[in-house]
This record gives structure tokens, C-alpha cells and sequence, in this order.
């Protein structure tokens, strides 16, 4: 970590190197500044609001546009950002602390080759342009998803008074994660796995990232700011005593907090020794490329997916190739639906909005769960067992995890 005096002395130095010439590449700039590609990102808004003198800042162009030949002014990023409507939809999403995803509504505009006052006149126009860019967007590959670029659009549209239907087949407000994944979820073998090549691929700090990750099911971002603070506590079960951890977290997308259970003791050993501090302590954005990057490689590695093969949305496949971080909420979710007695009201509680989000998104009730009601791993285990098990209650979860039989 850099001391703010010389963090303060840097982003003068960058101030300095933009105002002098912005057609430079970003990793030129950091080469003379002395940072990273990823340090430079994660000031960009502090470069942005230093104005000594009133200089005028520049801007880095360092987004490709999807279409080389568009027309100016969203032919080129740095062209993009200085149009009116864009500077006041910009403000107007810091002003009520969003994201405005400048880069995302480029490469929309960019790609449709519409000017984005074009685009904000009619939700015809919207949906035209959508499709336009979509169009190009899977051009080499049709399973990517657009829901970010859809997403960015439909607040545009909503910043500039354009009404979007309810349902509206082409700009909805659903999420591309939607389909049949009830089959998304790690085997408890299969999490050993992927912290073994975590570990392997990326070191201790990220395996252990996993491990609490899969036992607590926290959203990407709330995962990467999270300081935990962990209760222990102990539960008896036919005489005799098992520790498990209670923590909270806070997730600002739904601005509420959830409590959460840890029962793994090797999570729950793990977690004790971030108490109060972060557990991963990079970039944002260089714990969703580097976390993504690995997961997807374990995933290659157990078999979840396979090497250069497309997945069509809606299919397991997809969701493990699209959304690897994304895939461990949806598998913690059936992990504690199998904890609990497929209880999807007691689930909900540790970290969803309503129950029926659950069960429609991540975690369907199936008529193999149907015929599993009332069978327990510990107190009352099937003939023939599965890698996915099943439990009558937490607390017998909890003894089965930690090698007890009844």
C-alpha cells in the first residue's frame, strides 16, 4: 500500500502525463508514472477530479470500439465521453453514487453506429440500436452475454424519461442467468478439488477466498470488501459438541444485511483468520479477472466444462463458462437446500430477497428432491448413497461433516 503522500505525489505525476499528451498508451503512461495498468484503473476518478490550476484533464482512449468505421462522435471512446447527454448522465449517476458504465454504452452506441441522442429520443429507436449491437456483439461468439450492456442501456433510457414496458421482450430487466441451472452445484468432493487448484494455481489467500466463498455465498462485490466478524458457536448433537461460525454480511444491492452460517470446519478455521480485515486485498477489478480466470480453470480441470466447446444459455455449461463466480452462489445455494431439508424459506433468509427467487433462479425443487424428503446422511442415510448429500437439519449436517455417525 502506498503512503498518501507519495500515492498524492503519483497522481499529480499522472495528472502531469495526461494533460502533456493522451494519445499514449495507458502502459506507456504507467511505465513513466511508476504504477500498474491496475492502479492506474482504480484512480481513474481521482485523475479525473484533480484540477490543479483548472487544467482540463484529457482522457485515456482505451477502449477498442466494436465497429472500427463508425461515425463520429462514437467512432472513438474519447469522443464518446465528451458528448452533452453522455457528461450529464455521468453526473447524474455520481450524484446518486451508481456506476454509469461509460465504457459498456459505448461499445452499444459504437457498434449500432447510432448517436446516443438518437438512441434516447424513442424506445424504438433503444430497441433498434440494441439489436444492432447485439448483432455484432455475438458476431464470433453467440454464447456471450449481453445482460451488462442491456442493463447499462435501460438506465440511459430511464435517466432521459424513456418509459420501458414491463416484460419488454428485447430491453427487460431480467437476468441472462435465468434457465435450468438447478443442476449448477459442487459436490463436497468436487469443492475440495477447486480449492485444491486454487490453491495450486493462485495461493493460500485464494483458496481460502473459496472456502468461505462456497460455505457463505456473498456477492462478488460485497465478497471482495468484506471484513468478516465470526461468532463461534456450538451445537450438541446425540452428546456430543460441534463448533460453527455466525457471521453478517451486508449487501448493498439489496441494502440489507444477512446473517450467515459457516459449518466446514476447514472454512470456519480459515475465516477465524480474517477477523476484521479483507481477505483478498487487490483491485476490484483484479480479483474478478484473477478469481474468474482461475475458477474457470478448475472448472476445466473436474470437468465441468470442456475446452472449446460452446455452451447455449440456459444450459449448465454456460452458466460455468459464463458467470464462474456467479456459479458458486448457485452451488451454495443447493448445498444449503441439502443441509436443510430442502427448506428453501429457511435458506432465503441467509441471503435472498424472497424465497421464490431462489427456487425460480438458482436452486429447483425436483422430483429427485421429492424423493429424498426425509432422508438424512447421518441419522437415517440411504442404501445407496450419491456424491451430493442430503441432510434432515443443519445441525446433522454439521456432525456428518465432521465424520460422525449415529
Amino acid at each position: 500500500m502506498l503512503k498518501a503522500k507519495v500515492k498524492m505525489e503519483k497522481i499529480k505525476q499522472l495528472h502531469a502525463e495526461l494533460s502533456t499528451d493522451a494519445s499514449r498508451s495507458v502502459a506507456d503512461i504507467c511505465n513513466a508514472v511508476g504504477i500498474s495498468k491496475s492502479t492506474f484503473h482504480a484512480w481513474k476518478d481521482q485523475i479525473i477530479n484533480y484540477r490543479p490550476d483548472d487544467v482540463v484533464l484529457k482522457t485515456i482512449r482505451d477502449y477498442p470500439p466494436l465497429l472500427p468505421n463508425a461515425d463520429a462522435p462514437v467512432d472513438t471512446y474519447g469522443n464518446f465521453i465528451n458528448i452533452p447527454i453522455i457528461i450529464n448522465f455521468e453526473k447524474e449517476c455520481k450524484i446518486n453514487k451508481k456506476n454509469p458504465h461509460l465504457s459498456h454504452l459505448f461499445r452499444l452506441c459504437n457498434a449500432a453506429n447510432m448517436h446516443p441522442d438518437t438512441i434516447a429520443e424513442t424506445i424504438n429507436n433503444a430497441k433498434t440500436a440494441f439489436m444492432e449491437f447485439d448483432t455484432v456483439y455475438h458476431r464470433n461468439n453467440p454464447t456471450l452475454t449481453n445482460e451488462r450492456y442491456r442493463k447499462v442501456l435501460r438506465s440511459f433510457l430511464q435517466f432521459n424519461g424513456i418509459i420501458i414496458p414491463n416484460k419488454d421482450p428485447v430491453l427487460h430487466g431480467g437476468s441472462d442467468s435465468q434457465g435450468d441451472y438447478a443442476t449448477v452445484q459442487l459436490t463436497p468432493t468436487e469443492v475440495e478439488r477447486v480449492a485444491t487448484i486454487i490453491g495450486r494455481e493462485k495461493g493460500e489467500q485464494f483458496e481460502d477466498l473459496f472456502r468461505i466463498h462456497h460455505e457463505a455465498f456473498p456477492r462478488p462485490q460485497t465478497l471482495h470488501s468484506w471484513m468478516p466478524v465470526v461468532e463461534i458457536k456450538h451445537v450438541d448433537v446425540d452428546g456430543k459438541t460441534y463448533p460453527f461460525g455466525q457471521t453478517s454480511v451486508f449487501e448493498k444491492k439489496q441494502h440489507k444485511h444477512y446473517n450467515k452460517l459457516i459449518l466446514h470446519p476447514k472454512a470456519l478455521d480459515i475465516i477465524t483468520k480474517y477477523q476484521g480485515k479483507r481477505i483478498i486485498d487487490v483491485s476490484f477489478r483484479d480479483f474478478i479477472t484473477d478469481y474468474s480466470a482461475v475458477l474457470k480453470k478448475a472448472y476445466y480441470e473436474i470437468g465441468k466444462i470442456i475446452e472449446d466447446q460452446r455452451y447455449p444459455k440456459g444450459t449448465e455449461g454456460w452458466l460455468w463458462f459464463n458467470k464462474p463466480i456467479y456459479s458458486i452462489r448457485h452451488s451454495a445455494a443447493v448445498q444449503w437446500i441439502n443441509r436443510t431439508s430442502f427448506d428453501v424459506n429457511l435458506v432465503a433468509t441467509m441471503g435472498w430477497e424472497k424465497p421464490d427467487t431462489l427456487t425460480k433462479y438458482y436452486a429447483r425443487i425436483s422430483t429427485s428432491n421429492i424423493m429424498e424428503k426425509g432422508i438424512c446422511y447421518y441419522c437415517s442415510p440411504p442404501s445407496v448413497t450419491s456424491s451430493q448429500p442430503v441432510f434432515c437439519s443443519a445441525p446433522h449436517a454439521l456432525a456428518w461433516i465432521h465424520g460422525a455417525k449415529r
